[in-house]
C-alpha cells in the first residue's frame, strides 16, 4: 500500500506495519492507525508516528532510553493488560518530542509516553504516576 507521509514523502508500507492505538492519542482521539518511521535506519533514537489517515499527522517521537539511560518508567500493570501483555519488558516505548523553531528548546514528555507491544502492534498513551517524569522534559537537559 502506498502512503503520503509529512516527513518522507510517499512511501510503501504493509498492512502488518501499522500500529493501532484503539483509544488515540491525546488529543487526537480520532486518529487511531499509525506507522512507526525511523529517520535513520540504523538508530533508533529519532522516529516519526505517521498517521495513516491524515498525512499532515506526525508526531516525532524519541527512544527516551538514548536520550536519558536512567528513564525508568513504571507502566502500570492494567495498562500492560490491556496491550496483551504481563511483563513491562515485552513492549517498546516511545516519547512524543515537541520540535519548535529553536530546536535547542525542543521538549520530550516523558510523563506520557507512548508503550507498544512489538506483536500485536496495539499501543496506548499512559500517564506515569511518577513525579520526576514532566510533561515538557528539556531535550538537551542534563541529569
Amino acid at each position: 500500500m502506498k502512503l503520503m507521509t509529512k516527513y518522507f514523502g510517499e512511501m510503501e508500507y504493509k498492512a502488518e506495519e501499522i500500529i493501532n492505538f484503539p483509544e488515540g492519542l491525546f488529543g487526537f482521539e480520532n486518529d487511531t492507525d499509525y506507522l512507526l518511521i525511523r529517520f535513520d535506519n540504523e538508530d533508533d533514537t529519532l522516529l516519526s508516528l505517521q498517521s495513516i489517515h491524515n498525512p499532515t499527522l506526525a508526531f516525532i517521537v524519541v527512544n527516551p532510553f538514548r536520550l536519558m539511560p536512567d528513564y525508568e518508567p513504571y507502566i502500570a500493570e492494567q495498562d500492560l493488560k490491556n496491550l496483551g501483555v504481563n511483563n513491562q519488558e515485552l513492549v517498546a516505548i516511545y516519547a512524543i518530542a515537541v520540535v519548535g523553531g529553536d530546536v535547542s528548546k525542543t521538549t520530550v514528555n516523558l510523563k506520557a509516553p507512548l508503550v507498544i507491544n512489538p506483536i500485536t502492534k496495539y499501543g496506548r498513551q499512559v500517564i506515569l504516576d511518577d513525579s520526576k517524569y514532566s510533561f515538557r522534559h528539556q531535550f538537551a537537559e542534563k541529569e
